[in-house]
Order: C-alpha cells, then sequence, then structure tokens
C-alpha cells in the first residue's frame, strides 16, 4: 500500500486573506476538504495533496476567479517554501539555491517533481514542474499556482530583476492571454510537454547578498533530518523515481536501484516483500502519466509515447488498449468529452 501524499501547510500561505478579499468564506472551503483553519498557522504541518489540488479548483469555481492560482501565488511571499527558502536565499548563486531547493523538495511534497531541464528550450534552462499523483483530473489551479511559485520565487532570489524568456504550460488556457502576460511579463505558451519557466542562463549565475552561511547550514540539516523521518514506503518512492526518470531513457530497475542507493537485488526483495513487482508499478506510473498527457495536452500521440519510455509507438498504442478499452486518440477525445461536461 503506498501512502497517502502529503504537503506542507505552508502551501496554504496566503490562501485565507485571498478568499477575503474576494469576498468568501475561507473556512468554510477548507473544511469541505477536511483541513483545520489552525492547519494554515502551522507552516510545518502536513495535509493530503489531492485536498489542495480540489480547494484551488471549488475556490476558484466558488468565487468565479479562474486566475485564483495565479493570485494566490502572488501573495505567497518568501514563507511558502518555508525552510528551503531559507536554504536558497543564503545560497551561493541563484542557480545554487536552486539546485538546493530542488535536491531537497520531498521536504515540501514528496509527490512534486520538479527539475532544471536544459534539453526543452536548448541552450536556456527551464525550471518545470509536475507531481505523481494518480487520478488527479482536474488541476489547472495548482499548475498555474506552482508555475507562478517558480517565477515569484525566481524574482525574490534575483531581487526582483528577473524577467522570463517564456512561460509554459501544459493545459490550453482559461483566460485571456493579456492576464497570463501581464502577471508573468513574457510571452506564455500553451498545449506544451510541460509546466515551466524558461529562464537565462547567466541568470543562474547571479551571487546573492546578504548570505548568512551559519543559517544555510541550520536550515539545509534540519530539512533534511525532516526528509529522513518522513521517508515513504519503498513502493511510493519507486512509483516517485520512475516517474522522474521515464523521460531519461534510464528507468530500468537497475537504474532506479541505483538512484536509491541500494542492490537491484535488495531492491526486489522489499518490493517482495511489500507486495509489489516492478514492472507492475512501471506499468501502473504509465498508466497514470499517459492519462494525465492525453487529458491535459495536446502532445503527439508519438512523444507522448516517448515520454512513456516507449521505443514504438505502437507498443504505447497496445497499453493503451489494455488500460483504458480504447486507442489513444479515443481516450483524449473521451477525455474532452467529459471535461466539457464538467464545466
Amino acid at each position: 500500500m503506498t501512502q497517502l501524499a502529503l504537503i506542507r501547510a505552508s502551501s496554504l500561505n496566503g490562501y485565507r486573506e485571498l478568499v477575503c478579499t474576494l469576498g468568501g468564506n475561507p473556512d468554510e472551503y477548507l473544511e469541505k476538504f477536511g483541513i483545520s483553519p489552525a492547519l494554515i498557522d502551522d507552516e510545518f504541518g502536513l495535509y493530503p495533496l489531492r485536498s489542495f489540488i480540489d480547494l484551488l479548483e471549488l475556490t476558484a469555481a466558488e468565487l468565479e476567479c479562474p486566475d485564483f492560482g495565479l493570485r494566490l501565488s502572488a501573495v505567497h511571499g518568501a514563507r511558502h517554501l518555508g525552510p528551503l527558502g531559507i536554504i536558497g536565499a543564503n545560497s551561493a548563486t541563484v542557480g545554487e539555491a536552486i539546485q538546493e531547493i530542488l535536491d531537497n523538495l520531498d521536504f515540501h511534497c514528496p509527490a512534486v517533481m520538479a527539475r532544471l531541464d536544459t534539453k526543452i528550450c536548448p541552450g536556456k534552462p527551464t525550471f518545470t514542474w509536475d507531481f505523481s499523483l494518480p487520478e488527479a483530473l482536474h488541476r489547472t489551479q495548482i499548475d498555474e499556482s506552482a508555475v507562478g511559485n517558480i517565477y515569484q520565487e525566481l524574482k525574490i532570489l534575483a531581487h526582483g530583476d528577473f524577467t522570463p524568456e517564456m512561460v509554459l504550460f501544459r493545459h490550453s488556457a482559461t483566460k485571456p492571454l493579456n492576464v497570463y502576460r501581464r502577471f508573468f511579463r513574457a510571452q506564455v505558451f500553451f498545449q506544451q510537454e510541460v509546466n515551466g519557466v524558461v529562464i537565462k542562463p547567466e541568470v543562474l549565475n547571479r551571487k546573492l547578498i546578504h548570505v548568512n552561511p551559519q543559517l544555510h547550514k541550520l536550515a539545509l540539516a534540519f530539512v533534511r533530518e525532516a526528509i529522513h523521518r518522513q521517508k515513504p514506503d519503498i513502493v511510493s518512492q519507486v512509483r516517485v523515481l520512475i516517474t522522474r526518470l521515464l523521460q531519461t531513457k534510464k528507468f530500468g530497475i537497475g537504474d532506479v536501484a541505483k538512484s536509491l542507493g541500494v542492490h537491484e537485488r535488495t531492491l526486489q526483495r522489499k518490493l517482495k516483500n511489500a507486495g509489489a513487482g516492478f514492472e507492475d508499478i512501471l506499468d501502473s506510473v504509465r498508466e497514470t502519466r499517459a492519462a494525465e498527457l492525453l487529458r491535459h495536452s495536446e502532445v503527439s500521440m508519438a512523444h507522448i509515447a516517448t515520454l512513456l519510455g516507449y521505443a514504438e509507438q505502437a507498443s504505447f498504442s497496445r497499453a493503451c488498449l489494455r488500460w483504458f478499452g480504447a486507442n489513444p486518440s479515443a481516450v483524449r477525445q473521451r477525455a474532452r468529452i467529459l471535461e466539457r461536461n464538467d464545466i
């Protein structure tokens, strides 16, 4: 059995104030998803990621505020990442700050997958965002909030002197383009392979000022100890690692074992003791990712097959028939119809 995907309560920083500004009752929305209003004052507390996703979607709909996710990222402030933000602010450069945040992101939410990717826009790093959570069908608000958070964090690290090269979203635009462009001050593209912010390479080399090495050391020690204490079960770890490694073409059991720092036979034994098999987990991850990509992007079928680690599109098509009882195009069309009916 996999553990429930949790996220730090600091993700709710600014939520109550924003909802009140828009004329809503934040406690009413929080309680609908079993989130104690007191949790907002406990930034180290944890609650289900699925509750956060659904909370943002409901709030945006109830308050008729389609850009709620973006607005929330704007009011999060420096407290959004808690001690991770302290680590970043006290690193030597913007690039080192980003990398240290990424290396320790499990503290904030183990299901989140973010990285600096240099292949999406050759020559320009892309700070990407995603998460591993089956059946999260409605995710526009959290995706926009997360990409907004990336943008805000980069502005904080650069002391306001930051403009993205471009911003990418997997979903279609849900608001007028000028809303996005006004927020990010950059060109925004939709139906892309990833959610993320493209930055100039030289931004990563900028030195940070007013750095406190001792504070950095203390925050890093605190975060790593917390990650060790909240370490998820072996099936959850393998699932997240496979999701992260799919696009690298190195997602076999040996590759995952190496990432975990154990021998392949040791990993096989641990999975067997947990009642799971590596190939079954791999198949489940591919099914989840396929459903997400078919529902939330217009990426071609051939490219989705590549993103899922298949050598041939035909293998992906056969897998879709097994998973969903239909070919990829039919699955995408069915998802679009269901999405329109939900609106």
